[in-house]
């Protein structure tokens, strides 16, 4: 589990995501809604791509897509619920890891 640093209370940041074992990079673009009070990201990887899916508390937000990326997505939260304010990030709520294949794995086993 490798934690995503440097996140800032920035309404739009950008970040280069290194994928173990991959030798590709992927980006992550995350971004604030004020009308949903919520962070929503973008994310590509090699050519697989999803956009405007919102940032949510999961063990691996990216589960869905397991069959075709190696790595995950995991969203903790110190209060158990969705990251819902623009400095979840830097008053230490939230916090974001990518995951790699064998922890997807696991995960996925564990949680069906």
């Amino acid at each position: 589990m490798f934690q995503i640093e440097g996140l800032t209370e920035e309404p739009k940041q950008r970040y280069k995501l290194p994928i173990e074992n991959s030798g590709i990079e992927a980006d992550l673009t995350l971004y604030w809604r004020d009308t949903q009070n919520s962070w929503y990201f973008d994310l590509s990887y090699d050519d697989f791509s999803v956009r405007e899916m919102r940032l949510c508390f999961m063990p691996n937000i990216l589960l869905q897509f397991a069959n075709r990326i190696p790595f995950g997505l995991l969203v903790e939260t110190k209060t158990y619920q969705d990251p819902m304010t623009i400095n979840t990030f830097i008053d230490g709520t939230t916090t974001l890891y990518i995951l790699n294949q064998t922890e997807v794995q696991e995960l996925e086993a564990e949680y069906g």
